[in-house]
Formats: structure tokens, sequence, C-alpha cells
């Protein structure tokens, strides 16, 4: 009779569990996404997915929102302050409270799902838009948003204050 060794358990655990696992996500489907189908540039930089199920693309002509079954692109309009406040698109992350913040080259925007508008914020420094990658966002550990702001310092989303207060940092104040 064939005696069963631990290291034979767990091989065969392992196997099974991955089978069950593998047969789980047989379930995704393809889809290929261009400007034919409304992508707003072929050159995405960024990808995300929601907690809503949304798909976004963020690209250098435009912020584009995939729901499945079509596309819808948001861009900027000198004209309307709930716009996005840039066509190129860096980031998208979603903070704790379930909100799409975006990093355009040129400001922090955040998303109101019930408008489908923007609010803006860091869009007044327009030394931001000269570099690269000078605005850089994370979600810390308790859902809130952080940016680096290049040569402007380090802050802090207050949900309360509905704006970012910069957070100083001991021994790195330059």
């Amino acid at each position: 009779m064939m005696r069963l060794t631990p290291h034979f358990l767990l091989l065969l655990t392992s196997l099974f569990s991955s089978a069950v696992y593998a047969a789980e996500e047989t379930n995704w489907r393809s889809v290929v996404i261009t400007n034919e189908q409304g992508l707003s540039n072929s050159a995405i930089n960024s990808v995300f997915r929601d907690s809503r199920g949304f798909m976004w693309f963020g690209t250098w002509d435009g912020l584009n929102r995939y729901d499945g079954k079509s596309i819808k692109t948001f861009y900027p309009d000198i004209y309307d302050d709930s716009a996005i406040s840039n066509n190129i698109i860096r980031k998208m992350l979603e903070d704790g409270n379930g909100n799409l913040w975006v990093v355009t080259e040129r400001g922090l925007n955040r998303y109101s799902h019930d408008k489908e508008s923007f609010s803006s914020w860091f869009t007044e420094y327009p030394e931001l838009s000269l570099r690269e990658h000078s605005l850089k966002a994370s979600i810390g550990d308790e859902g809130q948003i952080w940016i680096k702001a290049y040569g402007l310092g380090v802050f802090k989303y207050d949900p309360d204050l509905g704006d970012f207060k910069q957070v100083l940092i001991p021994c790195f104040e330059d």
C-alpha cells in the first residue's frame, strides 16, 4: 500500500487548489479597444479598474472610461471649472472612500461619479507641468491620498477641509 507523505499531500493540495483557482478565472474575456472604438489616443500612460467595475485609460489626449460596452472621454475645457485639468493623464488611484483621483500633467483631479465632473488641485503651479512626473500621488494605509509636488513638498488630503494640508517632515525642510 502506498504511504502518503506530508510532502506529497502538500503537492496534491497545491495542485488541486491551483486547478480550482484556474477554473474560477476562466470567466475573463478579452476585448480589443482602439481609436476605432472611441479611445482618445493609442498612447496609454495608465490603466485602472475602479471599485465600480469601470476601466479607466489615461492617455496623452484625455481620460477614457470604459463600461464594457462604450467609452466616454473626458477632456480639459478652459471655460469649464468642472472639467479635468489637463489632457495628459499620468496616473489614476482610488481612495478608501471610492473617490477616483487622476494625476495629470497639470494638477490633481477628483472625479465625481454622480455629476461626471472633476474638482482640481495644484493647477495654479505652472512650473509643475514643466517637469515630467513632478506631481506624484499615492494612497496611504488608511485610504487617504498623499501628494508629492516637486518644489512644493508633501501634502495630505483632509476630507473635513475638502483640501490638502502640507505635511512638514523633520530633516527635509528644503
